[in-house]
């Protein structure tokens, strides 16, 4: 079986190293980098080509614009990881090309696994606001 390859992004170190520390105990992952900009992430993506990136939203040069632009690039799963858990800023990331979005109070022990769904083409939702964010999202899309 071949490893998905993962880029961390977040300003937060402590985070970055939890996120990686977690996904190197798994051997369906090889964590190839770990950045705490959206500007390093790019530069990042664009050599080493992960498989999933995991994307603090409020980190500098996070948010609806990176994803927007690393769907432009080579192909990469971007999920979010983020402190932040309105229905709106789920709704934004998710339009702009995020395949998911986790809380970080609710990921844990979950984050594996979670990340290889996402890999296999599954939409991970993983927020206290999920009900709402799917009730946002289908009342602008069905009529």
């Amino acid at each position: 079986m071949q490893q998905i390859r993962v880029a961390i992004a977040d300003d937060d170190a402590t985070m970055r190293d939890t996120l990686a520390a977690t996904l190197r105990t798994d051997d369906r992952y090889d964590v190839v980098a770990v950045a705490e900009s959206g500007a390093e992430l790019l530069g990042l993506v664009t050599t080493l080509r992960p498989h999933v990136v995991l994307v603090d939203l409020r980190m500098p040069g996070g948010g609806p614009d990176l994803l927007a632009t690393l769907q432009e690039g080579p192909p990469v799963v971007a999920l979010v990881v983020s402190a932040e858990s309105a229905p709106s800023a789920v709704v934004s990331v998710l339009r702009a090309g995020a395949r998911g979005y986790l809380a970080k109070g609710r990921i844990g022990h979950c984050l594996p696994d979670f990340v290889w769904r996402s890999a296999q083409g599954e939409v991970v939702l993983a927020v206290p606001t999920g009900a709402a964010v799917l009730r946002q999202l289908l009342s602008v899309t069905v009529r």
